[in-house]
């Protein structure tokens, strides 16, 4: 089942890959995007541009929200619940799906707001501001989630298990690693998947037990998955992806 599980979500994953950059280039070369650009910029003019990029940009990342949503439908609430893997109603899904998306579009505004100012106020090196700017936005907001983000979706509370509290920061100072907390993940109201992950960075830096991990498992295998994690955080894994990312970003 599990094999099946992530061959599914694979393919759904593979899927809306090819479907967002089909998209995107029909969005692009259709003329539809100019379209848009050109009418914010007559209705508000070219004293307010800033007012037009964002509503540009509020429109254009709601509108291919809208067309992936069947996909996250799918994928989180009916498959989950398929492999009764989730504990969600409906409502839930959904209360939770526009939270999310409230904070996509939030977080894309300010981004893509700052990187068309750059575009717009700077001429020959534009391109390397946004890009320098787009790393730092990426390291804030993986600070900010564990104490802003994450909590709009999930309780954590101070891991209370005095026991496995002390055997994970033992773990972690044998592997050189500073956390500035271990905390319960409240996970089973939504969820029957254990889970176990470092968030945060630098003064957030953290370690999350789901609490299907802490309660379906020994102390043993608790530390026995917290350590697969910590063979990526000491593989460097999670900045790998950053330091891709920034290429990326740097490349575009």
């Amino acid at each position: 089942m599990a094999k099946q599980y992530d061959a599914i979500h694979n393919r759904l994953f593979l899927l809306q890959i090819v479907l967002l950059g089909f998209l995107l280039a029909a969005y692009q070369f259709s003329g539809a995007s100019a379209a848009l650009s050109n009418g914010l910029t007559a209705r508000f003019g070219e004293d307010l541009w800033y007012v037009s990029n964002a509503v540009y940009t509020l429109i254009s990342v709601f509108g291919f929200a809208a067309f992936m949503t069947p996909f996250s439908f799918y994928s989180g609430f009916v498959l989950e619940h398929y492999f009764e893997l989730s504990n969600e109603t409906l409502g839930d899904w959904l209360f939770d799906f526009i939270k999310s998306l409230c904070i996509d579009l939030l977080l894309a505004t300010v981004l893509f707001s700052v990187i068309y100012a750059l575009l717009r106020l700077m001429t020959e090196w534009w391109w390397l501001a946004a890009a320098v700017f787009y790393i730092l936005f990426a390291v804030l907001i993986s600070t900010l989630a564990p104490v802003i983000i994450l909590p709009l979706f999930h309780k954590f509370e101070p891991l209370d298990d005095g026991e496995l509290a002390e055997a994970v920061k033992k773990m972690m100072d044998d592997a050189g690693i500073k956390v500035i907390g271990i905390f319960k993940w409240g996970l089973q109201e939504k969820t029957r998947t254990a889970n176990a992950a470092f968030t945060g960075f630098g003064r957030t830096k953290r370690i999350v037990l789901g609490d299907t991990l802490l309660t379906n498992y020994t102390q043993e295998e608790i530390l026995a998955i917290l350590a697969h994690e910590v063979g990526h955080y000491k593989n460097l894994d999670t900045f790998r992806l950053m330091f891709t990312s920034s290429v990326l970003a740097l490349a575009a």
